[in-house]
């Protein structure tokens, strides 16, 4: 477990050893909790042993209970030092080290302190219940702040500052649903150590408050700024590599540019920047569609971020396959936007399926890397009436036998075209799908916008 205490970033390894004391009217469980501050190149070190009384039976009046808690404090206090503890400590960098340790007793507390409390009613998961400082217990659930591989949330109405300039904490997500400040003005930058996941939702928003309006993220961080949430700022940048900071501005890695969503920026895992101006999720590794290995951020895509979004993006970055054959032959999620970088592969449907891959939303396929039909199969890929495949120069397309592409009506699911297609071919190569399922083909030129209309009838 990690826990994060007002300025430091603790290691917290538990190690529980039971006490049954003959003839008194108490057991005693402890844990040892070893908190390493990681800010400084001498490591200190507090050991915080946290007990629990069970009392006997017939142990029911405070008098009672009050004596045994005098005779066990006093046996540990005369114990002076606890010999032969074993210890291990994790971190992200080098795994797990285990020891053995002599505990030197040093007093006893009458309470916790501050900030080190429970684990979450929800395991994960730190919500803010009042606005104020990140490192402020207070400003958290249980009063625990945010540690480890957890997601924070901020609802609604709260609003969170974490003024640090270095940001030594892993956390999997930040949620903004209210108002996330990063950083301060007497600092030129925020520095975020480890990948970090901001995702501003819709009236959520985040403040960029630093002296430099700089963001020092690490690679594989993503910051997804939902249409209706806002980011303000005054001329951000994203920068993926802190030696950068001498440079001018103009120099620097990705622009995140002041206002309304929606925009996704993110640092890939070579440090190259990307950005979009639409919600949109970035494959970072070549895995599976339902892996979070795959993405940027560590999240997998669901039908209800689409949803929120209005339609997203997907964009697989050169080098990378992203394969779909956990998706059952169906990418029911609306990506109206699917991009295929140089080097990077699409794989379609799930090898020896009948049935083929469907795709539930009308898109605009971007191929500048290769396309591929996975099933060995002749099902065909189903695309919706109004959709675009633009494969351009360098882009192709493969598959194990000749297939087609089978256009159907996504509101009434009936077919009303097929197109053949080869077991191979390259860009330039444009197709156009009509809202009424024609299809037309170009050598020389794409299909810039899909423009379509839905008409629901009111009795």
């Amino acid at each position: 477990m990690v826990y994060h205490k007002q300025n430091f970033h603790v290691v917290v390894v538990v190690v529980c050893k039971s006490f049954n004391v003959i003839n008194q009217n108490i057991q005693r469980e402890v844990c040892f909790f070893r908190k390493s501050d990681r800010y400084r190149r001498d490591i200190s070190t507090i050991i915080v042993l946290l007990g629990e009384y069970k009392f006997r039976q017939d142990c029911i009046t405070k008098t009672c209970q009050s004596s045994a808690k005098k005779r066990i404090n006093k046996l540990i206090q005369q114990a002076e030092i606890l010999p032969n503890v074993p210890l291990s400590v994790s971190n992200k960098q080098s795994g797990t080290t285990s020891s053995i340790a002599t505990l030197v007793f040093d007093g006893i507390l009458d309470k916790a302190p501050d900030g080190l409390g429970i684990e979450p009613e929800t395991a994960g998961q730190f919500v803010a219940v009042q606005s104020g400082e990140f490192t402020d217990s207070s400003t958290w659930k249980d009063g625990v702040v945010p540690y480890g591989n957890s997601t924070v949330i901020i609802p609604p109405g709260i609003s969170v500052t974490l003024t640090k300039a270095l940001v030594d904490l892993y956390v999997e997500a930040f949620e903004i649903n209210g108002t996330l400040t990063l950083g301060s003005s007497s600092n030129d930058s925020i520095q975020f150590t480890y990948p970090v996941n901001l995702i501003v939702y819709p009236e959520g928003t985040l403040i960029d408050n630093t002296g430099g309006h700089i963001f020092d993220l690490a690679k594989g961080s993503i910051v997804t700024v939902y249409p209706g949430g806002t980011f303000t700022g005054d001329g951000t940048v994203i920068n993926s590599d802190s030696s950068k900071r001498s440079l001018s501005r103009n120099k620097r890695d990705i622009p995140l540019l002041s206002g309304r969503g929606p925009r996704t920026c993110g640092v890939l895992p070579n440090g190259k920047g990307q950005s979009f101006e639409k919600v949109t999720s970035m494959v970072c590794g070549s895995s599976e569609f339902s892996s979070r290995r795959s993405w940027l951020g560590g999240r997998v895509p669901t039908r209800a971020g689409c949803a929120l979004a209005g339609g997203a993006g997907l964009s697989i970055s050169s080098g990378f396959s992203l394969s779909t054959a956990s998706l059952n032959g169906e990418l029911d999620m609306n990506f109206d936007l699917i991009i295929i970088a140089a080097r990077a592969r699409f794989r379609m449907g799930t090898f020896g399926s009948a049935f083929g891959f469907k795709f539930q939303f009308r898109l605009k396929l971007e191929i500048y890397g290769v396309l591929e039909e996975s099933t060995g199969g002749t099902g065909g890929i189903y695309i919706p009436a109004g959709s675009a495949i633009n494969f351009f120069p360098g882009g192709s397309f493969f598959s194990l036998v000749a297939t087609s592409l089978i256009i159907y009506d996504p509101l009434t699911g009936a077919i009303l075209t097929r197109f053949a297609l080869s077991v191979s071919f390259s860009g330039p190569f444009y197709i156009t799908i009509s809202l009424s399922g024609s299809v037309s083909v170009s050598y020389t030129s794409k299909l810039l916008s899909i423009f379509y209309f839905s008409i629901s009838r009111r009795d």
